[in-house]
């Protein structure tokens, strides 16, 4: 079960979990451009494991840190790293640290892994809505 998104989507406004709506290659007005569900699950994947090799706490993660590595290491651009960590965590308000929402990470990561076993992903969609 997914949901097709159409046009742009605000860059401040909170998408659905498991939908497709990121910029894969920036804003545009505001807005940032759809993208795959396979390059969200990418990039989601990439954050865990930037989390993990460079020894960060998950509740108070330096952006710069993440922000850099995404963008020089897989050309991620900053604005779509910032509104992904917006979406699934806490900036705090100096901008220099975020809090991972770890309940909305790994429910999206594991949606993403299940997604091409159905009989899973609706177990799991309907288990945890």
């Amino acid at each position: 079960m997914s949901f097709a998104v159409s046009g742009l989507i605000p860059s401040k406004k909170r998408a659905p979990q498991s939908d497709t709506f990121l910029g894969g290659g920036g804003v545009v007005s505001g807005f940032l451009r759809p993208i795959s569900k396979d390059y969200l699950q990418n990039l989601l994947e990439i954050i865990l494991n930037l989390l993990v090799s460079l020894g960060l706490r998950y509740d108070n993660v330096p952006l710069d840190d993440i922000v850099s590595s995404l963008a020089d290491e897989h050309e991620v651009p900053r604005t779509v790293t910032l509104q992904l960590l917006a979406w699934f965590g806490e900036l705090d308000g100096s901008g220099c640290k975020w809090k991972m929402n770890t309940e909305s990470i790994l429910k999206e990561v594991g949606i993403g892994l299940l997604r091409h076993h159905r009989v899973c992903w609706f177990y799991v969609h309907f288990t945890f809505h």
